[in-house]
């Protein structure tokens, strides 16, 4: 059973929050507390909040069960939540624990499922993918914007400062549109992406990792174009598959602050 719980502060000197990265709205994710996977497009897992040294139970949310990813929260506070098991995304309220509403997948095919990590842009829009590959998008109401089949399979969705997401469809990466329109899509001559989430730099590099064919299974890092285009190469010694590797498949490449 899983259940989720949030901690307040308990006086401690790290209490005192410090205010998120500023911005603007529509497509400025900075305004977000946690919009997607590794709370970035850079994924380094870093909250733009000081912590508590005295963490509190502030309440506690047993009613749903099962979650293998990461909650989300929006500009409002409002953590999104997966429910693994019945298929359902939960909004729940920061303030009480307290569910706003819930969101089910319809039932057309016995397969499918909701097993990546959801993401949220500026507008307070949700989105994610099952496993038949068809992406949806969620007002803030929780009411449905609109849900199309764009093939995306793989992994949590990466959401950019342009506002478009990048996702892995089987041996693509695709660039899709906020409207659920597909931009561009990329695939290596050589190789497939491999089943991690793209991470973009500051200066809207896309890097992925891609499977290199051939008998020693390793991998390449690949650095893109915003448009699309091959910037560079390099090439691993190492599987860089998730699965292969024997590690989580919902890691990803993550980037520092100086760009490595």
């Amino acid at each position: 059973v899983f259940s989720l719980c949030l901690a307040g502060c308990g006086g401690g000197g790290g209490g005192s929050g410090a205010s998120p990265n500023s911005g603007g709205e529509n497509n400025d994710i900075g305004v977000i507390p946690w919009p997607m996977l590794g709370q970035n497009p850079q994924h380094t897992g870093q909250s733009p909040y000081a912590g508590t040294d005295i963490p509190t139970t502030k309440w506690y949310q047993s009613s749903f069960d099962g979650s293998y990813t990461q909650s989300v929260i929006g500009g409002d506070g409002t953590i999104i939540a997966l429910n693994y098991f019945t298929d359902t995304i939960f909004a729940i309220d920061p303030h009480n624990g307290s569910i706003q509403w819930g969101y089910s997948i319809d039932e057309e095919q016995a397969v499918k499922s909701i097993i990546h990590t959801p993401a949220i842009d500026g507008n307070g829009v949700i989105y994610f993918h099952d496993t038949d590959g068809i992406m949806y998008a969620l007002n803030p109401d929780g009411s449905l914007k609109w849900k199309k089949n764009l093939y995306v399979y793989d992994t949590p969705l990466t959401i950019g400062s342009d506002g478009n997401m990048y996702a892995v469809d089987v041996n693509y990466l695709d660039c899709i549109g906020a409207d659920g329109s597909l931009d561009w899509s990329y695939k290596p001559s050589d190789t497939r992406v491999s089943d991690l989430s793209p991470a973009i730099g500051t200066d809207g590099t896309i890097y992925i990792g891609v499977k290199n064919n051939g008998v020693d299974g390793n991998g390449s890092l690949i650095a893109l174009f915003p448009d699309g285009s091959l910037k560079w190469r390099y090439y691993l010694d190492d599987p860089i598959d998730a699965w292969k590797s024997g590690v989580s498949p919902t890691i990803a490449p993550a980037i520092g602050p100086d760009g490595t």
